[in-house]
């Protein structure tokens, strides 16, 4: 091995790794080079779990284990400090939590030696785990497809990212990972500068690296926004470009690689700049792609059609053309075609049929309308006679794969007929551009029932089957009973060798026949809401119909008289009801809330039986900004439950909903809300979640991640608020009590972590019930409790401590649709400026301002009978 000790120094840094760790360190024991040729060096990072215990055990039996412990410096410094310790020829590197397949340092090193002067630089398959299943390989395996040497030049979409790698060790000439704070680009930064010497890179089949995505959660993920990386980021690829007076294409690639997974994961754009800011940084964004060819964005393998027209309208010196001819519709750039169809997609949702109504949702999904600044002109054919055009308006869906980049210009329409006096009906839809007519192909979402991949070619909802003819028609018929029985029962031979599902559907179809099914939901992680309060008005009515309101653990319920009208979650018998439910009144919209079946791919076998209306009684008036999550083409909602005018014009204006969809009687809890309570000297603080501080293992459960929060501005500003001896002496001097109410989120695992010292302060059980009327003034940040103390015409102030984060993003909506600045109280950002504020407020006697008391008082439409005024109107 020429002067060198070893064939090959693995270096793993470990931070905190116990979890993983023997594992790691087993796989490398497995290594088939053998022991006396591998050294391992374990560089302990500051860890304060059992990671040093772990180590110190393999390095007693085994002479080729090193360890090392250093104080926290982070993971870039951690593998330099095991790159100068290095022995080996070659340099390998695995963190904690991963693991090498038995054979893979033997087959990389013979094959090293065998291209010593060819390469710098060999990279192995990496398989990524998640709960025990292997998830899909990265698309630079469509281009490594055997082991060999790969000319970067000629397969520029190799971008290797990542430190699945080993590479020479060089000594004194080792090249070093950038230890520059929040630069996060630093496997790819020391990549790129092996790799490009040559130009050329090895990768050997025979070996994987094991990628262990458990752990994927870690606090590393929070510093990927770009409210942290987006300066460091820019500034690595305009260093990186700059370096070429021709960008190669290599690098070209991995630019836009970056952009891509960081647009759909939301972690692009730094939305917390000021104006002029936000476009200078879209300046440089349009100045680096300027210098990226065209297929290079157009057959990157991560991107997609409708991406790839965003990134070219960001591209200064693209100029992309759209021609219409009879036969197609196609997108030119530099004369090269880069998209052409023959058709127009219509993607469908939400088709119903309701009093004789048959109403459909769907939009226009093409990138042509990038290009083509008119709207999309959308005509039906009705039984092949009458054909009128469509009004149309911009989709949700423009908003591609992610929240907050409008990617696309998709146009949706609402379709509705009155089928009175119809025994059958059939439509179809054409697409209009440059005067010339295309047909049309048409998308199922899930609830279209269409789109399950199940074969269902006829369905039935209310009195009416519903299919699709020809691939185009539309086709809606009449039928009675009979009929209706006998397609409900066609489409169940589809499962005839699944006997649980065969024996569900049979039992929901003879359920249906003779009981009428209202339920009733809240979340898990509340005990009462809009959900309890509507079923405890209702299930007074002895109107024939059954009520059931939906439980998570239905032992909390036990002393209530309704107690056999209480269905758990998930029960069969949950089931049961849910495929028979004529209505589903929920205060939380989506599938998980409210769907026994957990998965989505369960529910397709059940959905063409599934036809109740669902009202959305909402959790709190909506003042987020979730356009993308609440607009009529997202949420599942057919009619949604209001309470102000405001809610009214809102979810008109900006969620595309019709009046006739929104029913103005006010949520039930009002009317457990007594205005005429007098407050006790007590002030209550409400500060909401976080997104990013948590991670969701299944849909609409999310779990708080306590590393995250403790180093989290958000927490330390509330830490910072509740120990300032400044609100310890307010609330000394006026003989009041601030109770800290956490969101259900955070409190499970965060309340133990807050600690406060002063003994006026308490920190509410997760499970209190929090009593409104009791409490003299509000602190929140984006809580929904605090249209209740507007409805008391309380005091409010908002405290956000993560101000900047929240305009940039990261708590999945970084707007209020009511403004901060119409809302009921003043912002701070600043615990001092709050306590300024508790002060003026005592001295006001608990009232609020003129300006935010009219706001209050002008808000709300009439609270009076909340829950019994929407019976009536529903039933």
């Amino acid at each position: 091995m020429e002067n060198f000790e070893y064939r090959v120094s693995v270096i793993v840094p470990i931070y905190n790794g116990s979890e993983y760790l023997k594992k790691c360190l087993d796989s490398l024991l497995r290594q088939t080079i053998g022991n006396n040729q591998m050294e391992v060096l374990l560089i302990n990072d500051g860890s304060t779990d059992e990671s040093e215990r772990i180590c110190q055990e393999y390095t007693r039996f085994y002479k080729n284990f090193k360890y090392f412990y250093k104080e926290n410096e982070g993971l870039s410094a951690t593998r330099n400090y095991g790159l100068r310790r290095a022995n080996g020829k070659y340099i390998a590197y695995l963190d904690c939590d991963d693991m090498y397949s038995k054979e893979t340092l033997k087959n990389v090193c013979d094959f090293f030696d065998m291209h010593y002067e060819e390469i710098d630089e060999i990279t192995i398959p990496i398989v990524r785990y998640k709960n025990g299943k292997t998830l899909p390989m990265h698309y630079r395996y469509k281009y490594e497809t055997k082991t060999g040497i790969y000319d970067l030049d000629e397969f520029p979409f190799v971008s290797q990212t990542t430190i699945n790698i080993i590479v020479k060790n060089l000594l004194e000439d080792n090249i070093f990972f950038d230890e520059t704070p929040n630069f996060r680009h630093e496997d790819q930064a020391y990549n790129n500068e092996i790799l490009m010497k040559k130009r050329k890179i090895g990768f050997v089949e025979e070996a994987e690296y094991k990628y262990n995505r458990d752990n994927d959660t870690g606090i590393v993920n929070t510093f990927m926004y770009p409210y942290y990386i987006f300066e460091t980021t820019m500034a690595y690829y305009e260093r990186l470009f700059s370096e070429y007076n021709e960008v190669p294409r290599y690098i070209q690639a991995l630019f836009v690689h970056d952009l891509v997974w960081k647009l759909k994961d939301d972690k692009l754009l730094p939305f917390h700049y000021e104006t002029n800011d936000f476009n200078n940084a879209m300046a440089r964004i349009r100045n680096l792609l300027s210098k990226v060819d065209v297929d290079i964005i157009t057959s990157h393998p991560s991107m997609n059609n409708f991406h790839a027209q965003y990134w070219l309208g960001l591209k200064n010196n693209a100029y992309p053309l759209v021609v219409a001819t009879d036969k197609s519709t196609a997108i030119y750039v530099d004369n090269k075609k880069i998209y052409s169809r023959d058709y127009f997609e219509i993607i469908m949702h939400k088709i119903r049929v309701c009093n004789n109504k048959f109403r459909m949702l769907a939009f226009v999904k093409s990138p042509v309308y990038n290009w083509v600044k008119d709207e999309a002109h959308v005509w039906v054919v009705e039984n092949d006679t009458n054909k009128r055009k469509l009004e149309v308006f911009p989709s949700v869906h423009s908003y591609f794969q992610n929240t907050f980049v409008k990617t696309n210009n998709f146009w949706a329409f609402d379709y509705e007929i009155d089928l009175t006096g119809c025994s059958n009906f059939e439509f179809y839809f054409e697409i209009e551009l440059d005067g010339i007519i295309y047909p049309t192909k048409y998308w199922f979402m899930p609830v279209a029932v269409f789109g399950n991949d199940n074969s269902i070619t006829q369905y039935v909802r209310e009195n009416y089957s519903i299919s699709v003819q020809d691939k185009r028609n539309i086709r809606l018929e009449k039928i009675d009973d009979n009929m209706k029985t006998h397609i409900e029962n066609k489409n169940s031979k589809r499962f005839e060798k699944d006997s649980y599902v065969t024996k569900m559907r049979q039992e929901s179809i003879a359920y249906k026949k003779e009981h009428r099914v209202w339920l009733y939901y809240d979340a898990y992680t509340v005990e009462k809401d809009n959900g309890y309060f509507q079923f405890a008005n209702d299930i007074k009515h002895n109107d024939g119909i059954e009520k059931y309101y939906v439980v998570t653990n239905k032992k909390i319920y036990e002393e209530n008289d309704n107690l056999e009208h209480f269905v758990e979650f998930g029960s069969e018998q949950h089931k049961l009801l849910y495929l028979a439910a004529e209505r589903v009144f929920t205060a939380y919209y989506g599938f998980s809330p409210i769907s026994p079946f957990l998965a989505e791919t369960n529910e397709a076998k059940y959905i063409d039986l599934i036809d109740f209306k669902t009202i959305y009684l909402q959790h709190g008036v909506l003042h987020a900004a979730l356009r993308t999550f609440n607009s009529v083409e997202r949420c599942r909602a057919e009619q949604i439950v209001v309470s102000s005018q405001f809610e009214v014009e809102n979810y008109k204006k900006n969620y595309h909903y019709k009046d006739s969809d929104l029913i103005t009687t006010g949520m039930a809890r009002y009317d457990h809300i007594n205005r005429e309570t007098s407050a006790k000297r007590q002030i209550l603080y409400a500060p909401s979640w976080r997104k990013y501080l948590t991670y969701s293992p299944k849909a609409s459960n999310w779990q708080l991640q306590t590393d995250k929060l403790v180093k989290s501005d958000y927490f330390n500003g509330i830490l910072a608020f509740l120990n300032n001896e400044k609100l310890s002496d307010y609330l000394e001097k006026n003989d009041l009590e601030l109770h800290v109410k956490l969101h259900p989120i955070i409190a499970e695992q965060g309340s133990e972590l807050v600690s406060v010292s002063c003994d006026r302060i308490k920190i509410l059980n997760c499970d209190v019930k929090v009593k409104v009327e009791e409490y003299c003034a509000f602190i929140t940040d984006f809580s929904s409790y605090v249209f209740d103390y507007a409805c008391l015409n309380r005091p409010i102030m908002y405290y956000v401590t993560d101000y900047e984060q929240f305009k940039s993003g990261m708590n999945h909506y970084k707007e209020l649709d009511l403004p901060f600045d119409k809302a009921f109280g003043p912002l701070f950002v600043k615990d001092d400026d709050v306590i300024k504020y508790l002060n003026c407020i005592s001295e006001r006697k608990f009232e609020p301002e003129d300006l935010y008391y009219q706001r209050m008082k002008d808000f709300f439409l009439p609270l009076d009978n909340c829950a019994e005024k929407l019976y009536q109107y529903i039933i």
